[in-house]
């Protein structure tokens, strides 16, 4: 499996905890890493598998859909069928939907089409309902809704610090 995905996987995963637990994002994160993570030579065990792991994506991530929760949501509540509410979708569903639209909305230099193909893919690993055909039409209606519009907001900066833990944690 490719590092990206195997990132956007885990993004999914800790979303899930940290929605789950509703604590604070960082503390999520570090128990995902700590209960999940184990370096193994470059690379990470990570759900019985050794796979390389994009770390920094991760991280990025994470603390992206965390910093801009309200806006992505409201994208994806504008995107719902008519008298759907976000909060009644379930839980696996939604934090695919939130990984997936922060990536459209703040990480443009991720082509569109890649992060539709990603998330539709990881609906069908990892969601047991038809779901996966939701998650397809909701984030094709916000891909189009952006079009060109999309950001690169504190990438950069996520970034930075993603590095700055690694170094710290050891991770």
């Amino acid at each position: 499996m490719l590092p990206r995905r195997v990132a956007r996987i885990a993004a999914v995963q800790v979303l899930f905890l940290h929605r789950f637990n509703d604590r604070c994002c960082d503390e999520d994160f570090r128990e995902f890493v700590d209960w999940n993570l184990v370096d193994n030579n470059g690379y990470k065990f990570f759900n019985g598998y050794i796979a390389k792991i994009d770390f920094p994506h991760l991280r990025n991530l994470f603390n992206a859909v965390c910093d801009n929760m309200e806006k992505i949501d409201s994208a994806i509540s504008g995107a719902l069928p008519d008298k759907w509410d976000i909060n009644k979708l379930e839980l696996s569903t939604r934090c695919i939907l939130e990984n997936a639209v922060c990536e459209l909305l703040f990480f443009g230099s991720v082509p569109a089409a890649v992060v539709i193909d990603e998330y539709i893919e990881l609906s069908h690993m990892m969601l047991l309902s038809n779901s996966h055909s939701l998650v397809n039409a909701i984030i094709d209606k916000i891909a189009k809704a952006v079009g060109d519009e999309r950001e690169n907001i504190a990438v950069l900066e996520h970034e930075k610090q993603a590095v700055s833990d690694l170094l710290n944690s050891g991770q």
